[in-house]
């Protein structure tokens, strides 16, 4: 074969490679200590058990929890449960994406919960029990406040308005509203939504509804009151993340053995790389619904 033909074989296969690596090194994939991650919010403990029971039978992790590093630590932006969930079988290491934007830059948004099954008075006696928390009731709906500036609102499915507060300014409002979401979701079950309006909420619904709104908050402040370790109430938060990977199937017999991590995220970037050459990761632009088993 000539030479120049050979030369050109080489350098195609050269790119090729190349550009597989760029693939590879973009999703940000590595294996970590799993005491290196610090969560920013409380843990959902019913979400969890199920989760733990789910990953134990399948005996692998499907998707990678995202993180972010912030003062040299990383911080859990999501997959609490998951997180959690292999705390709880003693797993030393865990696969994660890690996020390279800037935190000015990460697209947070908030959950919303509606609650069902618990009355409009047992849930205001939770508030009124609880220290540090100003309660104002009867407030006209169609007046909307600054939710911002509160800890945040209660709309009835008989349109009645309260607004929760707390009676001082300092760092204890993050804990203050934790212990909140705490108590009712102890006692029904939490359902998360990004819709502000209960009437909508009510067509799907045929029982009466609670609808719990909460402020915005500011990635910059999640990072901080994680590494301070003031975690927010669970299901709040919602990070959007580009180029998620879904479906990674890491084996836990990796995550357990004896290796190295260095051996582990050798191991783990051959996975990914394979995966490119055969043509097994792809990327969806467009929105997706999943669902799952």
């Amino acid at each position: 074969m000539p030479n120049k033909l050979l030369d050109t074989i080489y350098i195609k296969k050269l790119v090729y490679n190349f550009v597989v690596m760029q693939i590879a090194n973009s999703l940000n994939l590595r294996i970590v200590d799993i005491n290196h991650i610090v969560h920013h919010e409380h843990l959902d403990k019913n979400r969890s058990d199920s989760i733990c029971k789910q990953i134990q039978k399948d005996n692998f992790l499907r998707n990678p929890p995202i993180v972010a590093q912030y003062h040299r630590q990383y911080v859990l932006l999501d997959g609490a449960t998951r997180v959690s969930a292999l705390h709880e079988l003693k797993c030393p290491h865990i696969v994660v994406q890690e996020i390279d934007q800037d935190i000015d830059q990460l697209s947070l948004s908030t959950w919303n919960h509606v609650l069902q099954g618990i009355e409009e008075e047992e849930l205001l006696s939770m508030i009124k029990i609880t220290p540090n928390i100003v309660l104002e009731t009867n407030v006209d709906i169609t007046n909307r406040f600054n939710i911002d500036q509160a800890l945040c609102s209660i709309t009835t499915s008989e349109k009645t308005f309260h607004i929760v507060d707390t009676s001082n300014n300092n760092d204890s409002q993050t804990i203050i509203l934790s212990n909140f979401v705490n108590n009712y979701s102890k006692k029904t079950n939490v359902l998360r939504t990004k819709e502000s309006d209960i009437t909508s909420l009510q067509k799907d619904l045929t029982s009466s509804i609670i609808l719990i709104l909460f402020p915005k908050f500011t990635a910059k402040f999640i990072l901080e009151s994680a590494t301070n370790n003031i975690l927010l109430p669970a299901g709040v938060t919602k990070f959007s993340i580009n180029k998620r990977v879904l479906g990674a199937n890491i084996p836990l017999d990796l995550l357990y053995s004896n290796q190295s991590l260095a051996d582990k995220n050798a191991w783990l970037n051959n996975l990914i790389t394979n995966k490119i050459q055969l043509n097994k990761v792809r990327q969806y632009t467009e929105p997706v619904i999943i669902i799952e088993d």
